[in-house]
């Protein structure tokens, strides 16, 4: 089978290593190679449970997270620890696996076109798939191209303080739909904010002011803020309205697979495409095998981030909490 993959970041390059084995796979990017992309590179523990354990690209290992109520300080144990990783390095690596498994990349080719016929997909009359997987991001044409549901999104700006820190913990300030955050880097500090896109800029400017920063190159980008596959008020087919539309499909950032609570996705990303691969023949059953996974737990922790911006409940918060930042509390 003749596979087609939007987008060549860690998702996509996972789905291409996982799914050589048995396919001819061809990933396609509008970048002019790996990595680039915005990220904290904050990952559990679990991702060697998906790729070859590779031990040099990890900074330093985050033991927790504090929470900075108004009046109190909340801690999270991290089980299973996290880990501060090169991004750039590890989408590298990733992406390396999956061309020495044979996967094909075509960087530097923006997508126009994407024709579904009844049993193959046309990608700017180019190149023709069998199947063809969207893990381009939270902008995803692919997703445009399947589904007319308006995407919701938070926004994410950050920067990087030139200050050598190797704390084992992360620092945190709850805001409306969202937090202000600090990690250690090793050679630096991340300083940055994700909240509702029309608060960012002051919420921002409100933590530079604070901690008296002074940011010399800043980064933002777009995080969903809803699963596209699992509209938990529709039917399976909130996607799949028609026969064609069985041979495309989305996954990772383009499926809307983040944490509500922290907007990374790279472990929810890949166990998404561990579900993509166990129901390849059958897409509908992949997008029903998603919302059984993900649906309560985005609705669950959804309900979770409002309850934190109520001040007066941080007295019936534990101090101690043990956290798995995957899944949520253990």
């Amino acid at each position: 089978m003749k596979i087609g993959i939007i987008g060549a970041g860690i998702n996509g390059s996972y789905l291409a290593y996982r799914l050589r084995k048995d396919n001819d796979v061809v990933v396609i990017d509008k970048k002019a190679g790996f990595g680039n992309k915005p990220c904290s590179g904050l990952i559990s523990e679990r991702i060697w449970d998906f790729i070859p354990k590779k031990d040099n690209l990890v900074i330093h290992a985050i033991k927790e997270a504090r929470i900075h109520f108004l009046r109190k300080t909340v801690s999270l144990i991290f089980k299973p620890k996290m880990l501060v990783f090169d991004r750039q390095k590890l989408d590298e690596y990733v992406g390396g696996l999956a061309k020495q498994s044979g996967a094909k990349f075509v960087f530097g080719e923006n997508i126009s076109d994407i024709s579904v016929g009844d049993k193959t997909v046309s990608v700017n009359d180019k190149w023709t798939f069998h199947k063809l997987i969207g893990c381009d991001g939270a902008n995803s044409v692919v997703r445009q191209k399947l589904t007319n549901k308006e995407q919701k999104f938070r926004l994410g700006i950050y920067f990087y303080e030139k200050k050598e820190c190797f704390d084992d913990w992360v620092d945190t300030w709850p805001l409306k739909d969202g937090f202000a955050w600090r990690i250690p880097r090793g050679d630096s500090i991340e300083w940055g904010v994700i909240v509702p896109q029309k608060l960012a800029k002051r919420e921002f400017d409100k933590l530079v002011e604070r901690n008296n920063l002074k940011p010399e190159k800043i980064y933002s980008h777009i995080i969903p803020d809803d699963i596209s596959i699992a509209d938990p008020k529709g039917s399976v087919n909130t996607i799949y309205s028609s026969p064609s539309a069985r041979n495309i499909t989305i996954c990772g950032d383009a499926a809307g697979l983040v944490k509500p609570w922290s907007g990374g996705g790279v472990i929810w990303g890949m166990t998404g495409a561990d579900l993509l691969i166990e129901n390849f023949g059958d897409f509908g059953k992949y997008e029903r095998s998603i919302k059984k996974k993900f649906n309560n737990k985005v609705n669950l922790n959804k309900i979770g981030r409002n309850v934190l911006m109520f001040p007066t409940l941080e007295y019936f918060i534990p101090s101690k909490i043990q956290f798995d930042a995957d899944w949520g509390i253990l």
